[in-house]
């Protein structure tokens, strides 16, 4: 008998992991091969609004030139865009602008329009201020019909967009699983918001990229968003220029020191040496926590001694911070 109830167990177990694995592979749908494609229009209606649940904040841009003097917008991966007032750090209100929101960027320096990034959707979204007042003293209610920002147009772009940098006229984009760096002009004849339509630029990497920053007005650094590649690409040609490969992984948060002669990065690094034991975990020892200053000079010019003239700068272990 209890060989019987295992048996149909198996069975119930069985029958219910083959209806998911249908519903997640599709199967027996009816959705058309276009369904796969990034979604066509560029109106502010075709933007699904923001879904319900925490905010998730994972997006920010700093903007010079508001109605309400220098605010901070925060990209919420539900879809909504935050403005803070950084004066007095009042949150004035919340605007639903997409599905999700991956990115922001100011274009202008701070003091022009915002691009935002939908990974779900696979789009840019042009943000500027909309009529809603941007002057209370404390956040108020969303009135009817108005809003603090006004989705002004929509355009499709690569498959999974995930960070957004500009500089001048130049808007670069790291597309994940193309493995690719769009890069867009937006000082044509047409403009804004005509610039964000098709990408001049397209560069192929050898890695997926996430984070990137403009070296200055002629280069971009693309990072490895699993590995330890850096790419130097030309932001006026889109050619690859450098690739060079560190000893870590999970290239984060890229940041050009005053002076511009490094860079920061910080990272991961996975130590073969060590063992998946519960010490080698507990003491930090098997994975570490780092922040490597590379020199922009020999990470340009591909030096062979690059990683001797690095510095690492430890976080510490779980336990003893340093």
């Amino acid at each position: 008998m209890r060989d019987m109830r295992n048996w149909f167990a198996g069975i119930r177990i069985a029958a219910v992991g083959l209806a998911a694995g249908t519903a997640w592979l599709g199967i027996g749908s009816a959705r058309p091969a276009s369904a796969l494609e990034p979604p066509r229009g560029s109106h502010r209606e075709d933007a699904p609004a923001a879904r319900p649940g925490p905010r998730r904040p994972q997006a920010v841009a700093l903007l010079a030139n508001t109605p309400a003097g220098e605010a901070l917008l925060v990209g919420n991966r539900t879809g909504s865009v935050s403005v803070i007032r950084t004066a007095d750090l009042t949150l004035l209100g919340e605007t639903p602008v997409s599905g999700s929101i991956g990115a922001l960027t100011s274009l202008a320096d701070g003091r022009g329009p915002v691009v935002a990034l939908d990974p779900e959707a696979h789009r840019l979204l042009l943000l500027r201020p909309g009529s809603r007042p941007w002057t209370a003293d404390a956040p108020f209610p969303v009135a009817e019909g108005t809003s603090l920002l006004e989705v002004e147009a929509v355009f499709p772009t690569c498959r999974y967009p995930v960070r957004a940098v500009s500089r001048g006229s130049v808007l670069a984009v790291s597309c994940l699983w193309p493995r690719e760096v769009r890069i867009y002009r937006l000082d044509g004849p047409e403009g804004l918001p005509a610039g964000l339509r098709e990408a001049r630029l397209r560069t192929a990497l050898p890695f997926e990229p996430q984070d990137l920053l403009f070296l200055d007005d002629t280069r971009l650094l693309a990072a490895d968003a699993f590995g330890g590649g850096l790419a130097v690409i030309s932001a006026a040609g889109g050619e690859l220029l450098q690739v060079t490969e560190l000893s870590s992984h999970n290239l984060r948060g890229l940041t050009l020191l005053p002076g511009g002669r490094r860079i920061a990065v910080a990272h991961q690094e996975l130590h073969s040496g060590m063992h998946t034991t519960s010490d080698d975990i507990r003491w930090g020892v098997f994975i570490t926590n780092s922040i490597s200053l590379v020199p922009v000079d020999d990470l340009v010019s591909g030096n062979p001694r690059l990683v001797r003239r690095t510095r690492v700068l430890d976080l510490g272990d779980v336990l003893t911070p340093s």
